[in-house]
Formats: C-alpha cells, sequence, structure tokens
C-alpha cells in the first residue's frame, strides 16, 4: 500500500512539474579548459611603409567557435628588440601592426580564451618582413 501512495503522490508531482523525471542531457557542455585549439598564423607581405599584417585563424577540435583575445610578439632578427601587442579575437582575420622598424620578424601569436571558456590556449609562430 506504501509503495501505491508513493507512486500516486510522484506521478502528481512530476505532472504538476515540481519534481523532474529526466536527468541531464548527454550533450552537457564540458569543463573549461577542455577543449584543445590550433591557432594558424600567416605573415603578409604589404607595400606600407613600417607595416606588418600578420593572418590568425583560431579552430577548435568541438563545435563551437573560440573566441577570446590574442597576444602578439615581434621579435626582430638582427637587433632583438621585441614588440608586444594585445588584439581582441572573434573570428579569422587579418592584423594590423604600424611604427615597426624595417626588417624581420619573428612573431609568436598566442590565443589566450576567457577563464570561463571551455577552450584551451595555443599558439603559432611565423614570420612577417616590414618594409623601409
Amino acid at each position: 500500500m506504501k509503495k501505491l501512495l508513493a507512486g500516486i503522490l510522484g506521478a502528481a508531482l512530476i505532472t504538476a512539474g515540481l519534481v523532474s523525471a529526466s536527468s541531464a542531457p548527454s550533450t552537457a557542455a564540458p569543463y573549461p579548459g577542455t577543449v584543445k585549439t590550433r591557432t594558424i598564423a600567416v605573415g603578409i607581405a604589404t607595400p606600407v611603409p613600417r607595416q606588418a599584417k600578420v593572418y590568425v585563424k583560431v579552430t577548435s577540435y568541438g563545435s563551437g567557435a573560440p573566441k577570446g583575445h590574442l597576444e602578439f610578439t615581434f621579435v626582430h632578427k638582427t637587433s632583438g628588440k621585441a614588440y608586444g601587442f594585445s588584439r581582441r579575437y572573434d573570428g579569422a582575420q587579418q592584423y594590423k601592426f604600424n611604427d615597426l622598424r624595417p626588417g624581420t620578424y619573428a612573431v609568436v601569436v598566442t590565443f589566450i580564451p576567457p577563464d570561463d571558456s571551455v577552450f584551451k590556449a595555443s599558439s603559432a609562430k611565423t614570420r612577417c618582413k616590414v618594409r623601409k
């Protein structure tokens, strides 16, 4: 008799919407920082003096589109002087950097996701040439 009353009470609560009968879906979001990303960076030649262009694309090994910010580090090949820049990343695009010394640069691009993001950080290296 007790089981019958418990079953009727449970059915009434489920029907009223006070108790959930289903569990969490199996496609729940993963834990923060668990989805790998890959950063692709390509230096682009530009006819503008003292300007560098870098094309950057960040892909994920999941179904989402990574968003965050990018840290650019330009290191001049002959003098060794380093320049750092930060830009927001919302999708693949070209980034311009002005007032650089002429010469060849080694460029390291690091993708940094927000703290609560499911994506991991990643980086890429490329070269860039700046005209006089």
